[in-house]
Order: C-alpha cells, then structure tokens, then sequence
C-alpha cells in the first residue's frame, strides 16, 4: 500500500524558503540595509574591521601582513569554535573573494538565522506557524541583536539558544532521550543532540555554550528534585558533556600551541581579572527599561533622564546596559517570575504547558542568580577570569520570555470555546488573532532601532570613509612597493589595548582592509617578540626611531595624529619628517593620517 505522505524536505523547504525571504525583506527595512552599499565595510573602526579582516584572513590568508618584522605564523594554533560562521563564509568565498561583500552579506544573514532556528523549533513544539513566525522574529530582531550587530558579531548570532532549550525540554519530557542501551542508535534525537550540542559548542564565542551548560545544569538539578533519583541527571549530564566534548575539539590546536610555547593563543595574551565579571554583570532594570520609552514620548523622556544619570554616575554601567529585552519579552519573563510562586506549576507530563513554564521560570531564576552584580557568576569569575562578561546571557531571558509567551497563546487557541464552530466561537478566534498579531507587531515596531538603524547619512559617511582610507593607501602602497613594511604610531596592543587618544581600539588594522600587500607592525599578540619591539621602538625620541626603522627595512611610517595632543601630534610630526628626510609626507583625507616615507638615510 503506497504512502501519500510527502517527503520532510518537500514539506518543510517551502516553508523555510518563505521565511526566509518574507523575514529578509523585513529586516532590508527594519535595519536600513536598503541604504547600504555592500561593496563597503559596514563599520570602519574598532570590531567593525577586525569582523571584515577575520574574512580576509578566511578567504586569502592575510594574517601574514601583521606584525612584523618579527612575524609569527599563530593561525595553526587559533581555537575553532567558530564553526557555523566559518562555514558560512567560506560558502559566500565560493562566489566571491571580496571580504566586505562577504562580510555585509553575512551580517544580514544573522538575523536571518536567528528567525529561522527559532521558528523551526517552536513549530517542533507544535505552535501554530504564523504565531511561531511572529515569535521567532521577535527574538531574532531583538534589541540585544541589534547592539552586538555593531560590534562582537559573533555574540548577535543567536539562533542557537532555542537549541539549548529544546534539548532541556526533551531531558524533562523524554524518557528515551540519552539513555543508554541497545535502541541508542536507532533513536533519533540523540543523533539530532550530536548535531545541535555541535552547532551550540560554535557559536557565541565561548560564552553560549557556558551559558547553555548551566540552564542544563539547572535542569538536571530540577529533575533530582522532582523525581528523587540520581538516574534523571543521565540525560542532561550527557548533552553536557557532548557540548564539552565539541568544545574542547576546537580548542586542540590553542592547546598545541600552547605546549610548543607560543602561550594563550585563543586569549592573545588579554588581561583579564575577577572583578571583570561584576563589572559586566546583568542589570535587572536594564532588560525592562526601553530606550525608545515603550513608543510613548513621556515615558521616553523619563527613560532618557535616568539613562543619562546612570551613565555619568554609574561605574558598573557599561556593556551591560545594552540588554534591553523589549515588550514581548518583557510580559514573558514577568509572567515566569509569577509562575515561581505558583503551586499549580509542575511538572507535569501529561499537561506540557505547565511543564514547560515550570522549566523556563526555574531557568529564568537560575540566570538571574548567575548573571547579576554580585551573583554566583561573580564567583566563578574568580577562578575562571576569561568568562566576565554575564549580561550576554540576556537572549537566553529574551527567549524563555518569548517561549513562555507563545506557549500561552497556543494554550488559549486550544480552549475548548474558541474550538466551538459556532457564530461566538468564531468571533472570539478572530478577536484572539488580531489582538495577538497587534501585540506581536507593536513589540517589533517597539523594538526598532532602540540599538541600531542604519540611515542614508550613515551609508553615505561608511562609504566616504571607505574611499578616503582607499586612496590613501593606494598612495602607500605606490611609494613602498609591494612587500612594503609600514611602521604604526602610536603604539597599541593588537587585542583589547582600548582607546589611545581619540583613537579607537583596532583602529590600526585600518590600512590592512586595503593592501594585500603592505605588511604592518600592528597586530601581534600581546607579549610577543614583534609586540615588545614595536613598544620599546615606538617611545623612542625621533631620530633613534627612524635610524630603528631603517636597520629593519621598513618603508615608512604611519602616524595617526588622532593618538596626540594637537601640539605634542604636530612636533612628533615634524621630527619624523626631519629625521626620515622627508618635506612633504602623504597626508589622508580624512586630515587625521600621514605616512612618512623613509627613503633611506643621508650619512
């Protein structure tokens, strides 16, 4: 007897291509796109150009145009745990080796993601897809997003969250998941854990997979206690371990790296101490107050003068105050602090809906006793310095709030009213379904560039900046040839040096977007023989400098004027020119830069 059933991919590829092209065209708008030329560098200073470099590096292995003279090839002993945007890039390479094209378009695809992850796994929930639609936008455009899209690219993929709680969900209500035996093999999910602890363990720069241990960890620890045997922590423990498993994978080659003496390669010699993780804690009033008010102008002012009061007398009120949940999440997470205290919610196998509010709100409980000033994380930080930074667990609130949210909503369509076909049954599901798309809709619009839009004054300045670093290069590369080392001034260290002057962290890396040839002093790690020289060499008075220069072979120097008092820029530069021979070095546009060729010296 012939099967009328369709193949997975013939129903669900239709689906996801609509998604994906309805949420697109959503996003060319919702995030300004449309006023953006690809061709350019979305962002042309601090993470912005270290993200397009990491393309340039992928696509044709510029990371031997920094650091020298004394270069060290690091790239074998880089950490992989950046799998999923590596791929992806290296796809966009098969079409194009142009890294600002490659990065842009991998910019716009992480929304995308985001969108299209989460409505899968909601869909899996069996939540009605257009609300699973509205949902997973909602999460995937979220403020949070938006504040990373401009810095940390990595950190606004997100789309792997809904993951982590799918696999917490299945350790609660699956008895079969993970357990050892015979039928192993043949149960799906756990081959399907395999694959999404491997996407979990590549994303998020280390913290997403830290972060989704512990909501595991919180699992584990609720079903001890709800069922009184150490048995149900198999399955969580497990999917901890898978994580661990892929994680430490990735890190192989740092630890090689580090056992032939090359150091912390992943970290690049970073100082991190255990006061960061309470400097970058969780702020509680930052993930409910609006930026943009609500949309209502008076709570906007009221908001604006509290921001700004905490800004100017606030220490600790740094990256953290970018958690902004927005509406939607916002009504969840403070129905799942509600359903803390209540006795009706359980676990409850038989009633998923309970369940799984009982999950989130334990899991929304856990995060904040992690995350926030003086919490448990804060603990932790001590022993493990390089995780600080615990207010990137707000997606993992933004979600459970979505989560929770939506799971009502589907709670309420499956009222037995609202399945009466009669004439009021009918009305209700219609009054139902405005009401829900309205509130979805007014959150999105709610949502809108609290963090991040781009306008045509913002396209049109990226570009213009763009072509004036171009041509100035250009004239580089002109004057020192092919192969030509460039000195940099001042100095900075190539990871986390922060602001020099009104220079920008990074802000060094400048000249590589655009030379495939040019090499520079800018860019070794931290403590490294390059990194001390290019120290040491830097403070000394001009004439030792550029005689420095000249026994190693460089062809000029790059003075960013922007790292100096006007008067101490102005005389360094006139040193330089001296000492270097040179009457009229080549001046950016942008009236900031200058190289100062070194012919060679007169003796």
């Amino acid at each position: 007897m012939s099967s009328n059933r369709k193949p997975l991919w013939r129903t669900y590829l239709p689906r996801i291509a609509l998604v994906l092209l309805v949420t697109g065209i959503i996003e060319w708008f919702y995030f300004g796109f449309q006023h953006i030329d690809f061709s350019v560098s979305l962002f042309s200073s601090g993470d912005g150009i270290g993200g397009v470099l990491s393309v340039k590096d992928l696509l044709i292995g510029s990371n031997s145009l920094k650091g020298w003279p004394y270069f060290q090839d690091l790239s074998a002993y880089s950490a992989r745990y950046d799998a999923l945007s590596r791929i992806f890039k290296l796809f966009c390479g098969l079409f194009t080796k142009n890294e600002e094209l490659v990065f842009n378009i991998y910019l716009f695809a992480i929304p995308l993601f985001n969108v299209l992850v989460c409505y899968l796994v909601l869909c899996h929930f069996k939540i009605r897809e257009w609300l699973a639609w509205l949902a997973a936008l909602s999460f995937g455009f979220c403020p949070y997003v938006q504040y990373r899209m401009a810095g940390h690219f990595s950190l606004a993929a997100i789309e792997c969250i809904p993951l982590a709680f799918l696999l917490c969900v299945w350790c609660v209500e699956d008895p079969n998941f993970n357990q050892l035996g015979e039928g192993w093999c043949r149960y799906r999910r756990n081959w399907a854990s395999l694959l999404f602890t491997w996407m979990i363990a590549n994303n998020g720069m280390v913290y997403y997979p830290f972060f989704s241990c512990f909501i595991l960890c919180v699992t584990a620890l609720c079903l001890v206690l709800k069922d009184r045997r150490t048995g149900a922590l198999w399955a969580p423990l497990t999917v901890i371990a898978e994580i661990g498993g892929w994680l430490a994978a990735g890190f192989l080659p740092t630890v090689w790296g580090y056992i032939q003496g090359f150091g912390n390669v992943a970290m690049h010699g970073a100082h991190r101490t255990a006061a960061g993780a309470m400097w970058y804690s969780l702020r509680i009033n930052s993930l409910l107050l609006s930026p943009k008010g609500y949309g209502i102008p008076a709570l906007k002012n009221l908001v604006d003068q509290y921001l700004q009061y905490a800004a100017e007398h606030d220490s600790f009120y740094n990256e953290n105050a970018y958690a902004y949940m927005g509406v939607v999440a916002i009504v969840g997470f403070l129905l799942l602090l509600v359903c803390v205290f209540s006795s009706h919610i359980c676990v409850d196998r038989k009633k998923q809906l309970y369940g799984r509010l009982w999950l989130l709100s334990r899991a929304t409980i856990g995060i904040l006793l992690l995350s926030v000033l003086t919490g448990f994380g804060t603990i932790i930080g001590a022993v493990i310095t390089a995780m600080r930074c615990y207010n990137r667990i707000s997606p993992f609130l933004v979600f459970c709030g979505i989560f929770a949210v939506t799971l009502c909503v589907e709670f309420i369509f499956q009222h037995r009213m609202l399945q009466q076909k009669s004439k009021k049954g009918t009305m209700l599901r219609i009054m139902l379904y405005v009401a829900i798309v309205i509130f979805f809709f007014y959150g999105l619009w709610e949502q809108q560039g609290v963090y991040l839009y781009f306008t045509r004054e913002y396209g049109e300045s990226t570009r213009q900046a763009y072509e004036i670093d171009d041509a100035f290069v250009r004239e580089i590369e002109q004057e020192a040839g092919e192969g030509g080392m460039i000195f940099q001034l001042p100095y900075m260290r190539s990871f986390e040096n922060g602001m020099t002057g009104d220079i920008p962290d990074y802000d060094h890396l400048r000249g590589l977007l655009h030379s495939d040839t040019l090499r520079w002093s800018y860019g070794a790690a931290k403590g490294s023989e390059n990194d001390m020289w290019y120290s040491e060499t830097s403070s000394l008075p001009a004439g030792e400098l550029v005689e420095e220069l000249y026994d190693h072979e460089f062809s000029g120097i790059w003075l960013n004027l922007d790292g100096y008092a006007a008067e101490e820029g102005a005389e360094l530069e006139a040193e330089l020119c001296t000492s270097a021979h040179c009457s009229e070095p080549i001046r950016c546009g942008d009236g900031h830069t200058i190289y100062i060729p070194l012919a060679g010296p007169i003796r």
